[in-house]
């Protein structure tokens, strides 16, 4: 039961990866480096830390990595989100 559990969650996250997939490649979304200096500086005001620190933290190869990923997916249901039209009965 538990194999059967994981495989349907594994499936539908292989699903859900394929479909952002080709959501993003359809309208062009990528990550760009006024992206991630919005983002430093969002970052460095939350905490404030110098937006330098923030810079050089991120740009560690597997911090570098996950910040991309993290600002494409909020793209990626930003642009979902503004194509989506709500009915109401």
């Amino acid at each position: 039961m538990f194999v059967e559990a994981v495989k349907g969650d594994a499936e539908k996250a292989v699903k859900q990866s394929f479909i952002m997939q080709e959501i993003k490649n359809k309208y062009k979304l990528d990550v760009k480096s006024e992206d991630l200096e919005e983002y430093y500086k969002k970052i460095a005001e939350q905490n404030n830390y110098p937006v330098k620190e923030i810079r050089k933290f991120y740009m560690q190869k597997e911090n570098s990595e996950k910040l991309k990923d993290q600002i494409l997916q909020e793209k990626l249901m930003e642009m979902i989100k503004s194509k989506i039209q709500v009915k109401t009965k």
